[in-house]
């Protein structure tokens, strides 16, 4: 965002109250100078404003957007008029005046560079989140690759003993897979002995379970810790169907200790059915090593090659982020021509050397030597893994406190746009029911009321879209419960507020729909500040300081969630007893009708929400 000049304008205002001098002739002083070219300055932004905001309407439609806010915020706090004054409180040497003025016109800036920043520094905090999740879940899978071939250089480096260890576990699983069978064959036979005849079986069942973990742990090696999201043919041949043997195996023997037979032979019988296939993959992989070609090493080499080069194309994809992180910020301490680090691109760099090493020794008939070097890769790539989470981390807190920010901001100047709204709703129905009824009872507008009916409805679906804008924020951040349906109940009512005002309906009900609207946003507001205060008082954890399997801190806390939870269902009744009253007893209109079927919903929605957070805590 081109904000720059407004960074130029303070620092001219700073310049004119730190040299502060007596005046030299009655044309005006140095600093009254000074000043008059502030007032250049602003005249220049509020043009540039203009142009730029009309030279993003289609490319950038959320930057134009934020321009013209900052130009419509310029114009409202009478800068250039303001400046003038400075001017002249200059030339008259009332230095003290003059001070006062300028501190309060450099914080009026620097909510203008509020606008205009925040919620670009949060698009880009979430893009850098969207990039580093993707290289985390390409790194898993480089991972997951490079495992593969170093069990598969560890066989080339010594297939006897790689036959030898397989046989064993393929013995083993035979004779699992036999008592299983049994286990099967008996629970069929104890069914109509209920629990006393079953209860004995659990105990077979338990001992089975473990061998069958002990076998699937066997399976792997000291350094194979598979990642959970890792696909199946990833995986070692036999130690995925082996794992949900396992948990089969676990119903089945929770089901035999209640008494249950059909459940448990179910389950049992799920669990011999993954006993095969597991012996099925092992005894295929059996049949591959035996079979190894004599051109074996070199095929590894390839393979490892391939998977070097998908590293290498990772770290360019990093190289070139850090890239565009440097040229978009210029003061960030990285030397020109240089692109800054990010996060694990050092060892994947690292892990792509280590591979290629591991690959020329492979075509050098060389397994046994390869496997350090892949170990290696494995141990970069893993490093890289942690470098990234701890990003990660930093940036969920980061991000959550521009999106505190950036809420509160949007959330103020829904309220600055709504009151408007609402009191020229109220004297609009003043002003037509003042006038007498016509014969049919009703006060019709006249055609300026009906134009500003327009008007205000516009203006509704505007604030409407506002609160849009906010939601996103909120549901990007993703920790929280009320807070968003919150939102999203305040977007229904906005709607609501639109429809009627369109219809040209200022009467008692619409007035109380935007009331609540305002009452809305000012809670919103209060719990947005309650959790700003929270965190600059430092009840929260660091991005450093938490394990990378904690959950998100919570955008707002708990505590202002349950009180926004509570004015919702007040809410709720209060529509309940306004929309009665509104209706006087009369037959429901077509849209009277679809506005009590909005509040059965939020009363659902209520519900929900509380079920919801009752859930997560």
């Amino acid at each position: 965002m081109k904000h720059h000049i407004l960074i130029l304008i303070i620092a001219m205002l700073m310049s004119v109250v730190a040299h502060g001098q007596k005046p030299s002739s009655n044309t005006g002083t140095p600093l009254g100078v000074k000043q008059a070219h502030v007032r250049q300055l602003l005249i220049e932004m509020d043009q540039r404003f203009a142009k730029l905001a009309k030279a993003l309407e289609s490319s950038e439609p959320q930057h134009a957007e934020r321009l013209t806010e900052a130009l419509r915020q310029s114009k409202k706090m009478l800068l250039q008029h303001r400046v003038d004054q400075i001017t002249q409180l200059l030339n008259d040497d009332s230095l003290d005046a003059a001070t006062r003025k300028q501190a309060q016109l450099i914080a009026d800036l620097m909510q203008l560079i509020e606008i205009l920043t925040a919620e670009d520094d949060l698009d880009e905090a979430l893009a850098e989140i969207d990039r580093l999740e993707q290289w985390k879940r390409e790194i898993d899978k480089l991972i997951q690759k490079e495992k593969q071939h170093k069990q598969d250089a560890q066989t080339s480096a010594d297939p006897d003993s790689a036959l030898k260890q397989l046989d064993g576990h393929i013995a083993a699983l035979k004779d699992l897979i036999k008592r299983q069978k049994k286990l099967v064959d008996d629970t069929q036979t104890q069914r109509t002995k209920g629990i006393e005849g079953l209860g004995k079986l659990a105990d077979e069942q338990r001992h089975l379970r473990h061998q069958t973990q002990a076998l699937t742990k066997a399976l792997g090696d000291k350094h194979d810790k598979a990642s959970p999201t890792a696909p199946s043919h990833q995986t070692k041949p036999g130690k995925a169907a082996l794992s949900k043997a396992s948990e089969h195996q676990h119903n089945a023997e929770k089901n035999l200790g209640k008494g249950k037979g059909k459940q448990a032979e179910d389950d049992a019988g799920r669990a011999l059915d993954q006993m095969r296939k597991a012996l099925h993959q092992l005894e295929r992989k059996r049949s591959r090593i035996a079979r190894l070609p004599k051109d074996h090493n070199a095929q590894l080499a390839r393979e490892q090659e391939k998977t070097a080069d998908k590293v290498g194309d990772l770290s360019k994809q990093m190289d070139e982020a850090g890239k565009s992180a440097s040229q978009a910020n210029p003061g960030s301490g990285s030397q020109s021509g240089q692109s800054q680090q990010t996060p694990g691109q050092q060892n994947v760099q690292q892990a792509q050397k280590q591979m290629k090493q591991a690959s020329a020794k492979l075509e050098k008939q060389q397994p046994n030597e390869a496997t350090d070097d892949q170990q290696k890769a494995i141990d970069q790539l893993t490093e890289a893994q942690k470098q990234i989470e701890q990003r990660l981390a930093q940036l969920r807190e980061q991000m959550q406190e521009e999106a505190l920010a950036a809420l509160e901001h949007r959330f103020i100047e829904m309220l600055e746009r709504q009151k408007p709204v609402t009191q020229a709703t109220l004297d609009l129905d003043r002003a037509r029911t003042s006038r007498p009824a016509d014969e049919s009872g009703e006060y019709p507008l006249t055609r300026p009321e009906r134009l500003l009916c327009a008007k205000l409805a516009e203006e509704e679906r505007a604030i409407a879209h506002l609160a849009t804008k906010a939601q996103r924020i909120i549901i990007e951040d993703g920790s929280t419960v009320v807070f968003p349906r919150i939102v999203e109940q305040l977007i229904g009512d906005l709607e609501a507020a639109h429809d009627f005002c369109a219809r040209e309906d200022s009467g008692s009900y619409t007035q109380y729909l935007q009331q609540q609207i305002e009452q809305t946003l000012e809670e919103l507001i209060e719990a947005v500040r309650r959790a700003q205060q929270q965190q600059q008082q430092g009840n929260r954890p660091s991005g450093n300081a938490q394990q990378q399997d904690s959950p998100q801190e919570p955008l707002v806390p708990e505590s202002a969630e349950l009180k926004l939870l509570k004015s919702a269902q007040l809410r709720v009744n209060r529509s309940t007893t306004s929309f009665d009253q509104a209706r006087k007893g009369e037959e429901l209109s077509a849209p009277m009708a679809k506005e009590v079927n909005r509040i059965a919903d939020r009363q659902d929605q209520v519900r929900q929400i509380a079920e919801n957070l009752a859930e997560n805590r």
